[in-house]
């Protein structure tokens, strides 16, 4: 037990990022549906991190030893899709150090992903990309009423993960139906996703074209548009880069009054008894918000209306400082 009055001398360790503003270390669940390009996507932040290159083209990373373990495609498959990658975009295989692939071929039956998370941590890797997580599942996990279980499962793994200070990634299906919440598409229970530090959703557009969607506890909500090149087998954020989502006839309820108050700082507390919400759950869609049409006021709790200035997009540091501490991150 600690007070708040000792918080000062805790002197805590800020949380590492693999992706600035995106991706930290912990553990992270990436979804989509069969045959998106989910694989590519994983293999793809691999090497750009491995390579030191901007993330998908435009996100800043720090270089770590990374490796990518597949279920589903053998080594020689993906060996082939990532020397076709590099070779077309014309890439030194010498200046990629510290990236491996490997297979489920090597490990003993019975081991389970505990076990294999825990000898990669022991031979250094940082960020361990699991492909994919329905291989380790049995029939306790990922029912619609499995919540205890998958957050058992994944908070298992959790603890090793914070203890080693890793990045996973563990690469996962979506449901085949639509929900207003895209990352409510992930499949089963929210037990898996209680446990989650990050969770990415790639959803498709149309052909060539996707959206991926960032929401995390250290970071601010994000959407992507990407378009993927065929030759490289590179998926890219756009040039629209962050786009906006529909919003929901209670965000736009909140947006109106924003509008009406402009440019005042506006309070969860005062937005709830306007609408006649709890301030929790405002805090909630506020948080959801965030980066497309909100940012963080200067004290706790507060909000305004994102403002571009000359024609820029605001700054990613303006969206990950200040959080609401109303809201659960």
């Amino acid at each position: 037990m600690i007070s708040i009055n000792q918080f000062s001398q805790l002197n805590p360790n800020e949380r590492n990022f693999i992706i600035k503003g995106h991706l930290s270390e912990g553990l992270c669940v990436l979804g989509a549906r069969p045959k998106i390009g989910k694989t590519l996507m994983g293999v793809q932040l691999m090497v750009d991190i491995s390579h030191n290159r901007k993330v998908l083209g435009k996100l800043s990373a720090n270089k770590v030893k990374s490796i990518y373990l597949s279920g589903e495609e053998s080594v020689n498959d993906l060996s082939l899709k990532v020397e076709r990658g590099l070779e077309n975009r014309e890439l030194e295989k010498s200046l990629i150090a510290n990236c491996y692939i490997d297979d489920m071929e090597s490990f003993e039956e019975g081991d389970t992903l505990y076990d294999i998370i825990l000898e990669y941590a022991e031979q250094y890797f940082k960020l361990i990309i699991i492909d994919p997580l329905v291989k380790f599942l049995d029939g306790t996990n990922m029912g619609s009423n499995s919540f205890v279980a998958d957050y058992q499962f994944a908070n298992e793994i959790k603890e090793l993960i914070d203890e080693y200070n890793l990045c996973v990634i563990l690469i996962h299906h979506t449901t085949k139906s639509t929900r207003q919440d895209i990352f409510d598409e992930l499949l089963g229970s929210r037990g898996l996703l209680a446990a989650a530090d990050t969770m990415m959703v790639l959803h498709s557009r149309e052909k060539n074209k996707a959206v991926l969607s960032f929401r995390g506890r250290y970071i601010a909500e994000k959407h992507y548009s990407l378009s993927f090149n065929e030759l490289n087998l590179e998926w890219s954020i756009s040039e629209e880069e962050k786009i906006e989502i529909e919003l929901t006839p209670e965000r736009e309820d909140i947006l109106q009054i924003f509008k009406e108050k402009h440019p005042e700082e506006l309070s969860t507390s005062y937005i709830a008894s306007r609408l006649g919400k709890t301030q929790s759950t405002i805090s909630t869609l506020c948080r959801k918000m965030f980066i497309t049409h909100l940012t963080k006021g200067s004290k706790y709790g507060f909000y305004k209306l994102v403002e571009k200035k000359d024609g820029q997009e605001p700054q990613e540091d303006d969206f990950i400082d200040n959080p609401d501490p109303n809201e659960k991150w």
